[in-house]
């Protein structure tokens, strides 16, 4: 094992504790390859009852989708608020987010969701147990244990014109053109020095580079600029910022491998646009073709291999894509004139393939056979839009985040 895996292991290590999460076995015969009972789908599930959505986003166990007219649904895990509809109750079908707000974008995180509303004022709902609400919650939820926000919530001070929520910290851009994140800074994911600490209140992001579009993923950020160059600051222990860097912290006496200062991937291509994962990322080139970087341990970066990869690797062969979605340890997209297809580890049938084959390092079609336009993938769940809005989900849905309306214990 590498130095670098050596450190990644215990970051993970020290994530789940955080978390309060479990490891879930994958290896080769393990019952969790495909669907092995209620608690998943392992093919699109049509969401029913919600409108035509123009974008869709996941993460852990939630999902929400935007209207052309602004308005914001969520279903799923409600425990901390995450669906901002002034409950915490669990929600098997789609709710509105509560307060009359119409929005541009949305952008889910572990357990928190923000919303850039049409009016360049911005709002976080859910857990802010880590400050990812830019602030910490006024409600507590969880039993009265967590800090939270159960409808939308003002971050006050600037107008922002884009925004991107990671795992446990978000970042956005103001009007000016200056970058701003707050959360968990694990590894400089919000450009903070101050390893393992909160950042309580946004911070500047150093650099003058504006970005058009900003994604985060576990303990890393990326941002993509309107001439279309990718910058990724935070953790590199797996090859998420698509750049060589130096160790900058030690965890249990192994090295940890960051940079809280963006710079660009280690790639001359420029990207149309950029999907971010737990800890790898791929980008659509001006060509068509998808690049790759970051963690490939189940095969998710498409290189036919399971090498981690430091620069962006091509992925399937040269294949062009239309859209392109990283996500836990899968990536999914649309090849021009083709099906929907993804690749990566299905743990929970998050392949969408209709069978119980453990992973593959080489594009499956989804089932059914559909050209999806985007994707919003989450932890152990994808969601993909058709062109004319309708939702499909599928992989777990034991919290409800499949939106079908039945809760799949």
């Amino acid at each position: 094992m590498s130095s670098r895996s050596l450190g990644h292991l215990v970051s993970l290590v020290a994530i789940l504790v955080l978390e309060g999460c479990a490891i879930i076995p994958t290896e080769t015969g393990s019952r969790f390859a495909g669907c092995y009972d209620n608690s998943c789908v392992d093919a699109p599930a049509l969401v029913p009852g919600v409108p035509a959505f123009t974008s869709i986003t996941t993460m852990t166990s939630h999902s929400c989708g935007l209207t052309a007219a602004g308005d914001a649904w969520c279903w799923g895990d409600n425990s901390l608020g995450q669906l901002g509809d002034g409950t915490d109750a669990p929600r098997t079908a789609a709710v509105k987010v509560t307060g009359g707000l119409r929005f541009s974008s949305i952008s889910a995180g572990a357990g928190f969701t923000c919303g850039l509303a049409t009016d360049a004022s911005l709002y976080c709902w859910g857990s802010g147990a880590t400050a990812q609400l830019g602030q910490f919650g006024p409600d507590k939820c969880a039993s009265g244990q967590v800090s939270c926000a159960r409808q939308p919530l003002l971050l006050a001070g600037r107008s922002y014109a884009a925004v991107g929520a990671g795992l446990r910290h978000a970042c956005a851009v103001d009007t000016s053109g200056a970058t701003w994140c707050w959360g968990f800074n694990f590894l400089g994911e919000t450009g903070s020095t101050a390893y393992g600490t909160i950042i309580a209140s946004p911070i500047r992001v150093a650099g003058s580079n504006v970005y058009a579009s900003l994604a985060g993923g576990d303990s890393f950020t990326c941002g993509l600029t309107s001439g279309g160059r990718a910058y990724c600051w935070g953790a590199d222990n797996r090859g998420e910022l698509g750049r060589a860097v130096g160790t900058c912290n030690s965890v249990a006496g192994f090295a940890n491998y960051c940079s809280p200062t963006p710079a660009p991937v280690n790639s001359s291509a420029t990207f149309t646009s950029l999907s971010v994962g737990n800890s790898h990322a791929c980008g659509i080139t001006a060509s068509s073709t998808a690049l790759c970087w970051g963690d490939n341990g189940q095969g998710q970066l498409g290189t036919s291999s399971f090498d981690d990869r430091m620069t962006p690797a091509l992925a399937q062969g040269g294949m062009t894509f239309t859209s392109i979605s990283a996500s836990g340890a899968v990536t999914c997209g649309t090849p021009v004139g083709s099906p929907s297809v993804c690749w990566g580890l299905n743990l929970f049938g998050k392949l969408g393939v209709g069978s119980r084959i453990e992973l593959s390092t080489t594009p499956l079609a989804i089932a059914g056979g559909r050209q999806f336009v985007s994707f919003a993938g989450g932890q152990y769940h994808v969601c993909a839009l058709t062109a004319a809005g309708a939702t499909y989900c599928w992989g777990s849905g034991r919290e409800g985040e499949l939106g079908t309306g039945v809760l799949r214990p």
